[in-house]
């Protein structure tokens, strides 16, 4: 259809026709579909749509007027085996010393714990389950574990 495969994928478009397409059958706009052919010339129509729809909004000028540019325009790398594009920015990601280092920090702050069971909660607690959850997996109750995450934060906060 002429539309640019950076401005927009067909996986997009199928998913955007089957939202359209659920939420008007849900509404009962649709006449009876009496068969599997007239359901599929239903969907094709409504991808049809949705296809010059996007088209026709990549040509606005808030969309940069069609001339919308991917990184394949840099290559992917160069002859020397430099990565080009955004391959070459540097990402959020942090750095494998930046990860060691944190690694290492952790291992220490677990070590000062000594007792297993109090790293074992201090892990569950870092994972993102609350207390109720620790207690219930471990076999404890509530104030038992808000009493070793107190002495978790007194442990550490003496770091």
């Amino acid at each position: 259809m002429g539309v640019r495969q950076r401005a927009f994928n067909g996986e997009d478009v199928a998913a955007c026709a089957l939202v359209s397409f659920f939420r008007t059958v849900q509404r009962n706009r649709f006449p009876a579909l009496d068969s599997e052919d007239g359901l599929f010339r239903l969907l094709r129509r409504i991808t049809i749509r949705k296809v010059i729809d996007r088209k026709r909004q990549s040509q606005t000028l808030k969309a940069g007027s069609g001339d919308v540019r991917g990184e394949s325009a840099f290559g992917s790398h160069s002859s020397s085996g430099y990565a080009l594009g955004i391959d070459a920015v540097q990402g959020e990601s942090p750095s494998p010393q930046w990860i060691a280092m944190i690694e290492e920090e952790c291992k220490g702050l677990f070590a000062m714990l000594g007792d297993e069971e109090l790293q074992t909660i201090a892990c569950l607690r870092l994972e993102g389950y609350n207390n109720a959850e620790i207690a219930s997996q471990r076999g404890y109750s509530i104030a038992t574990v808000e009493r070793r995450l107190k002495i978790i934060r007194a442990r550490w906060s003496s770091e």
